[in-house]
């Protein structure tokens, strides 16, 4: 199938495995430039071994400092930006009671402040090559609570939420979400 992605250049978090993975070597299948991050940089390597790409970088999406080295060194690397894949591990398991407030702001700012990060930090590519593509991996929990699972839960509709307003905001400068 070709969806036009020849040419196309592409960051995918948290690509080492699962998901994000899945993504990242679907668009290098269809022909894109892909970039594949991870926060164990020897894991990086391998996924970008297996889907054949070069472009291969550390980051912790939920530190800003860090996700800033990653957009800076990828978007270097790869000549802009194009298509932009938001994944990230899910917060820690628990119910309320459970979980302390420590708990509550590394998934805010892993699940949640990753996403708003990293859509800002791509913009300014977006919007220098005409237009781009932002993609975000949740979850289920969108739809309905999972047990045990109280902050994707919380924090997993705020990311659906904040898509739908960007695809509103964003759509005149022809960037999809």
């Amino acid at each position: 199938m070709d969806l036009g992605l020849t040419g196309k250049r592409a960051l995918v978090t948290a690509s080492s495995g699962g998901l994000g993975f899945a993504c990242a070597h679907a668009l290098a299948q269809e022909g894109a430039t892909v970039a594949v991050a991870s926060r164990d940089p020897e894991r990086a390597q391998q996924a970008a071994g297996k889907i054949g790409t070069t472009h291969a970088f550390d980051v912790d999406v939920s530190d800003k400092t860090s996700l800033e080295t990653l957009f800076a060194n990828a978007t270097s690397d790869l000549g802009g930006l194009d298509v932009l894949i938001c994944n990230a591990g899910g917060p820690p398991p628990g119910g309320f009671t459970a979980l302390a407030e420590d708990k509550w702001d590394l998934a805010y700012q892993l699940t949640l402040q990753s996403v708003v990060r990293s859509v800002r930090l791509a913009l300014p590519h977006f919007e220098k090559a005409g237009g781009g593509v932002i993609v975000v991996i949740t979850s289920s929990s969108v739809k309905s609570p999972i047990p045990n699972l109280l902050l994707s839960n919380v924090f997993r509709p705020a990311i659906q939420g904040l898509c739908k307003s960007l695809a509103i905001e964003l759509a005149s400068k022809n960037i999809r979400v």
